[in-house]
């Protein structure tokens, strides 16, 4: 399982510099209200895929006054991942010094999952947050999982697009044709490997009913987010 050696933050969110070493088992992190504790997850779980659990825009992940926020991580695997994120230009990504275009790589060897409030949709919401959650595990086991569904994907866009048209001249529906063998192809490779995932989670079916009273516990807890790496628990 990746483990994230060491942290280091610059101009992100509220912190200046700062530095975490995590241990290969369960972290935990407690600070006064505002003092950063999520921002460490968030930005573990940033610079994973790219995006963050918290804001969709890039104004409030870089300190004020400052012109560009940078995350860098050690992995226990040797691996070295860092993101430098400006206001006003291109991110740029980094994996063992070599930039990156996308973040293929990154995300198969720092894997993270943000659980919170949302996660009872699994439960509770549509099959959408099931299938989500579903693909994010098939592509960390299976590796042409993702190119099967980018090819699902173009296929449905242009087979989308060309329906759009109206009336179809021949060469248009041998085009729709062609889109939907691609489309066939590409769903069936998607679904194998969705049932092989399936296959192989195992669910633990007794459920413990006695549990220990906690005792003189004083937290209060208004979100716990975990990442899967080095498992992570923030208490405010």
């Amino acid at each position: 399982m990746t483990s994230v050696t060491e942290l280091q933050l610059t101009n992100f969110r509220n912190f200046c510099e700062a530095k975490a070493s995590p241990c290969s088992g369960i972290n935990l992190i407690y600070g006064e209200n505002g003092s950063g504790k999520t921002s460490l997850l968030e930005a573990i779980h940033l610079l994973s895929t790219g995006k963050s659990f918290r804001s969709s825009l890039v104004d409030p992940l870089i300190k004020d006054g400052e012109k560009a926020a940078t995350i860098f991580a050690a992995i226990e695997d040797q691996n070295k991942v860092g993101l430098t994120k400006p206001r006003n230009q291109k991110q740029q990504l980094r994996l063992n010094e070599e930039n990156q275009k996308s973040w293929d790589q990154v995300a198969r060897i720092l894997p993270s999952q943000v659980l919170d409030a949302t996660s009872f949709d699994l439960l509770e919401g549509g099959p959408k947050a099931r299938r989500r959650f579903m693909d994010w595990g098939v592509f960390h086991v299976e590796p042409s999982f993702l190119d099967n569904w980018r090819r699902a994907s173009k296929s449905i866009a242009n087979r989308n697009r060309l329906l759009k048209q109206g009336q179809k001249s021949s060469a248009e529906s041998a085009q729709i044709n062609a889109w939907d063998r691609e489309l066939c192809l590409a769903a069936s490779a998607i679904d194998e490997s969705r049932n092989t995932l399936d296959s192989s989670w195992t669910f633990q079916r007794e459920i413990k009913t006695e549990q220990p009273p906690i005792q003189n516990s004083s937290l209060r807890t208004r979100a716990v987010r975990l990442s899967i790496s080095n498992t992570c628990c923030s208490f405010d």
